[in-house]
């Protein structure tokens, strides 16, 4: 104790000093209950030492202290434990050996953090004892040099196999009198490697429990989600259902209105009037069902369970898609014509009992009415959806009844609803490049048809060219839609552009393969596609009869070459649905008849001029002329209005969407 060896610089230490060294070492060691304890009184300078005493090839006892371990790892040890990082030389087929260098390892990681924590910055390299490059490498001696704070590794020809460790501190590690036991750095060691008497040490934090993992990957799979939530405290995490409920069927009655293969829609109408609140104050809530985190499939042991939790999984929405929903309502909010986005609020749980009797009442009416029955899950059913379903609730203002549910009497109701939808188009074209790409009749809502067909008290019809009706038309659902949106990414020239928002239509080729025969809209979709591609609506990609086989299949061949996506900016798509919406909407009412020369009453000869302008219009957006004509977006049916005096400027403008640039050209 206290007794300090030194060496001449170059000159190695004889045997019999190193063996007294040693005999010194291990019988400090001896009295020792740690592993390896600082021994502040020792003063060394130098010191070079081999390895041949180090003894790895037997497993230690259960009682048996780390001194056997003899050799320079303890002598280190004793030195400084900032130093620890010696590798044991590998014997060859030794379990034991491979096990001690593990433990060493870990430890050595430890030691680091350890003075990481006090501002030492350190460089240590364990050398392998392997063979490198084919050839076996022998490692340096340790050495110190003399009045320097760097151990390096020396490459010298004549030290012995051992270790070889280097270190670059820029300060000398404070040593702090009383010793740092090295197994409080050293807690994960196995037992079976741990000396008789060593304290185990708890680990850092608590282990998580299994609901709280369940928790995070659930956080983390509907964060895109969480982002857009309007209120920041509802970012934090899911709104269980039965929270969110209750906070709503206070104040409103619940009643379902709607359904589609993605979700359903409530309506949410005031109980009684209240001070401050008004129809307009009224919203709808589209529910979304999402599909589930991949990670909490493997919690599913039996794997039947597993597969039918995997396809049930599959058929509803993935987050990413309701999220480029969401931020097409966010954006398209200001367009005159389309929905009033609220919020969107992410809710996890079984549907709550307001939300289970309004799906069964509308299952009711539904019977009654003759009209089939719901197509999804019976929420009052524990088999329909588990404690961790999860949903998108997006919150709308209520935009009326769809299209489906009303039916369109005369004329002019006709031509308002065409219009309202048409140039809400037109203005979203020029606003967002946009594209609706499923605007069926269940798409599209209306208000103010009370008493709308009442065409006989309408003022001085002759001098409108719109307006005839108090209907107000909204477009709704942009599951499918595109649009560019507000934020930027880096382009391939290196410059920026808009982050465009889309579905890609090609990976739900069930889309585009409906009976065209016994639903016109099925139809509408293949045209749609071939728009996307050609220009040209009767372009076929369809296959499935015989004789369009060898087109469809030359036509798939020159798509594929365009290199056109749903990505892209199509309008003509645009047109194609405002076909299918003109066409539906004129085979509900009779066409008026033509007034005779005679007639004097205004109402029936602008009645049958509409009409003619309906049917003009009809035949210039029909798949055949779409090509033909070269109109290939709704603002230029727009441009086509005015120069056949259907419309004026003052009607085709109307209200411009907020920022959306020079009026006069939201229609191109």
């Amino acid at each position: 104790e206290g007794k300090a060896v030194k060496k001449v610089e170059g000159v190695p230490v004889s045997e019999e000093d190193r063996e007294e060294l040693l005999r010194s070492h291990n019988a400090e060691m001896a009295k020792t209950t740690d592993v390896v304890e600082i021994v502040p009184s020792v003063d060394i300078d130098d010191i070079a030492v081999g390895t041949e005493n180090l003894n790895v090839g037997e497993k230690p006892g259960k009682d048996q202290k780390t001194d056997s371990l003899s050799g320079p790892r303890n002598i280190l040890g004793a030195i400084d434990t900032n130093v620890v990082g010696a590798k044991p030389r590998q014997r060859q087929n030794s379990g034991t050996g491979r096990r001690v260098q593990s433990v060493v390892r870990e430890v050595t990681a430890r030691v680091k953090e350890s003075l990481s924590k006090e501002g030492v910055e350190e460089t240590v390299a364990v050398p392998s004892t392997g063979r490198t490059g084919g050839e076996e490498r022998q490692p340096s001696a340790i050495s110190i040099e003399s009045n320097a704070d760097v151990l390096v590794e020396r490459g010298d020809e004549d030290a012995r196999p051992g270790l070889g460790v280097k270190r670059i501190a820029q300060q000398k590690p404070h040593v702090p009198a009383s010793g740092v036991p090295l197994e409080q750095t050293a807690e994960s060691v196995p037992p079976e490697c741990a000396p008789s008497g060593r304290k185990r040490f708890p680990p850092r934090s608590a282990k998580k429990t299994v609901e709280e993992k369940r928790n995070e990957i659930i956080i983390d799979h509907v964060q895109p989600l969480l982002r857009l939530c309007s209120d920041s405290s509802k970012r934090f995490g899911p709104t269980s259902f039965e929270s969110y409920a209750a906070s709503r069927e206070k104040e409103f009655k619940i009643t379902k209105i709607a359904e589609a293969s993605y979700g359903e829609v409530y309506r949410l109408s005031l109980k009684k009037p209240r001070s401050g609140l008004s129809s307009s104050d009224e919203w709808v809530i589209k529910f979304i069902p999402l599909q589930v985190p991949p990670a909490l499939f493997k919690h599913i042991q039996n794997p039947r369970a597993r597969r039918k939790a995997r396809e049930t999984s599959a058929s509803m929405s993935a987050v990413a898609d309701v999220t480029s929903e969401v931020k097409v309502l966010d954006r398209m909010t200001n367009v005159p014509g389309f929905t009033n986005f609220r919020d969107i609020e992410v809710v996890r749980g079984r549907p709550a009992k307001a939300f289970v009797t309004a799906w069964q009442d509308f299952n009711t009416a539904q019977r009654a009415a003759g009209r089939s029955e719901s197509v999804l899950a019976d929420p009052g059913l524990e088999s329909s959806y588990d404690d961790d379903q999860l949903w998108a609730a997006i919150e709308m203002q209520d935009a009326g009844e769809d299209l489906e549910r009303f039916k369109v009497e005369n004329v002019f109701q006709s031509w308002d609803i065409f219009w309202g939808v048409a140039l809400a188009l037109a203005k979203a074209e020029k606003y967002a490049r946009f594209e609706h790409r499923d605007l069926h009749l269940g798409n599209i809502c209306v208000r103010g048809t009370k008493n709308s067909g009442r065409v006989s008290e309408m003022s001085s019809p002759a001098n409108r060219n719109l307006n005839f009706t108090p209907i107000e038309t909204t477009i709704i659902d942009y599951t499918l839609s595109r649009a560019d949106l507000e934020e930027t990414v880096q382009s391939e020239d290196g410059g920026s552009r808009a982050r465009v928002a889309y579905s890609d239509l090609d990976k739900d080729r069930a889309l585009f393969e409906g009976d065209g025969e016994i639903e016109y809209q099925y139809e509408i979709y293949r045209h749609m596609e071939s728009a996307m591609h050609f220009s040209d609506p009767l372009r076929t990609l369809d296959d499935r009869k015989k004789e369009n086989r060898e087109a469809a299949r030359k036509n798939r061949s020159a798509a594929h070459r365009s290199g056109k996506t749903w990505q892209g900016f199509h309008p003509q798509t645009n047109l194609v649905w405002l076909h299918f919406v003109l066409h539906k909407l004129r085979e509900q009412y009779d066409a008026p008849s033509e007034p005779s020369e005679e007639s004097e009453d205004p109402v029936v000869r602008k009645a049958w001029d509409l009409e003619q302008a309906l049917r003009r219009m009809s035949e210039k957006l029909s798949p055949e002329s779409l090509h033909k004509c070269g109109m290939d977006s709704a603002g230029q049916l727009a441009e086509l209005a005015l120069r056949e005096q259907w419309l004026t400027w003052e009607d085709i403008l109307g209200s411009e969407p907020q920022n959306a640039g020079n009026p006069g050209d939201a229609c191109g």
